[in-house]
Parts: C-alpha cells; structure tokens; sequence
C-alpha cells in the first residue's frame, strides 16, 4: 500500500468539499503548508478553479480533466 501524500490528500479533499479555502483545508486535515502542496498538485498536472466570495475570500475548486465524451440524452 502506498502511503498518501498530502498533495493526495488535499486533491480528495477538494473532491469532497469544492469551493474550500485554504483555511478550510489547513483546519480539516492538518496541513500547515497548504499553498505549496496545491503548487506541487499543479507541478503534476492538476487544476484549480480559484475565485474570490462575496466576503474576500479565496475558494479553490478542482477541475477535473475532460475525456471528450459527450453523453446525450437518448430521451431528448
């Protein structure tokens, strides 16, 4: 079994809770370094969505990569 980073561990986490801050990470799993881990995600091909709320704060979402599939409705 491969022990989880804590790039792995943040990358399920947004997974799980889109729309955190880096503050909601750093609390929930433990992780004092938090914007250096999402670096290290974006080094290994990753990509976050990150925009200010209504109150300043920055919120990160993970985009998840697109397969080029379509999938259409055969009811339509």
């Amino acid at each position: 079994m491969t022990a989880r980073t804590d790039t792995d561990r943040i990358i399920e986490f947004l997974r799980d809770h889109p729309g955190s801050s880096v503050m909601d990470i750093r609390f929930a799993l433990y992780i004092s370094n938090v914007t250096a881990r999402m670096s290290d995600a974006r080094r290994e091909g990753y990509v976050f969505h990150k925009y200010r709320d209504e109150r300043g704060v920055w919120r990160y979402r993970l985009v998840e990569p697109f397969d080029g599939t379509l999938r259409l409705d055969a009811t339509a």
